[in-house]
């Protein structure tokens, strides 16, 4: 008989498990609601978007016209920079030489940059025409955009980057530098404005020939190469040669500049809005 009860008592427990009756456990761990949901309390770690920086950059040096903007369209940035530090292909491309130093030591090289000092002209109008900013410059040398464009004489360029229009004061102005007769002259809307001596370059320190603009004026200029001042300078192309003024002996006496008269200088100097184109013949 106790045998019997024995067994009716298990039987009975077996069956209430069976049916579904909740097992209440002391022991928290075994709680299904201690547990955490780690799936759901962690969000999902997002896909990092490519950058198309340097693919724009890179089609810029390799000349591709139609994926530079295809990549600005795709959503670009015209202001790129070249990465710091330099990756493999920025280092394959340019081993030696300036470029070598912009495009693997410098930091902050655009993309308007690149396509200047490449004389690639359709590159940077398309550039600028998408936004790109020519006022940028490098963090150590602090190149900028218009350096690159005057070194090879792009005036063209150089002209889109300064706002110089044919219709602008600037754009209307030419200063012609005759170094056979020592001349430099003035014009304005095709008229003769000032005629005046000047003292170029001496043989063995010419006056390098050919088209340039006047990219700034300093009215207490000192140079920074012989340490004497220049006053009334007038920079031609970002170089490191323009018109100032200077003692005029009446023949060449520089070191490559274009000295002009006190008074002289002085009168260039206010009537030569900066973009004036300048011809040295």
């Amino acid at each position: 008989m106790k045998m019997r009860r024995l067994y009716l008592a298990g039987l009975f427990a077996f069956s209430c498990v069976y049916a579904g009756d909740p097992v209440v456990s002391s022991s928290p761990q075994n709680s299904a609601s201690a547990t955490p949901d780690l799936a759901a309390a962690t969000p999902p770690t997002p896909t990092p978007t490519p950058t198309l920086d340097e693919p724009l950059l890179i089609a810029i040096s390799e000349g591709n016209l139609s994926e530079v903007r295809k990549l600005l369209d795709a959503g670009a940035n015209p202001n790129a920079t070249i990465p710091h530090p330099a990756t493999d292909y920025w280092k394959k491309k340019y081993p030696d030489g300036r470029m070598e130093f912009y495009a693997t030591e410098e930091s902050g090289f655009t993309a308007l940059m690149l396509a200047c000092a490449e004389e690639k002209d359709d590159f940077a109008n398309l550039l600028l025409d998408r936004g790109a900013d020519p006022n940028l410059k490098t963090k150590k040398d602090k190149a900028f955009a218009l350096q690159m464009a005057a070194r090879h004489k792009d005036i063209p360029i150089m002209k889109r980057m300064m706002g110089i229009t044919p219709d602008s004061e600037a754009g209307k102005s030419w200063i012609r530098v005759d170094l056979q007769n020592q001349t430099a002259s003035l014009w304005k809307d095709k008229k003769l404005i000032l005629v005046a001596p000047i003292s170029s370059g001496l043989k063995n320190k010419p006056t390098p020939t050919g088209e340039y603009i006047i990219t700034d004026k300093e009215r207490d200029w000192k140079s920074t190469i012989f340490k004497v001042p220049m006053p009334y300078f007038l920079r031609f192309s970002c170089g490191d040669f323009g018109m100032h003024q200077g003692h005029v002996p009446g023949h060449p006496a520089s070191h490559g500049c274009i000295r002009l008269s006190e008074s002289d200088a002085k009168k260039f100097f206010q009537q030569t809005p900066v973009g004036t184109a300048v011809s040295v013949q």
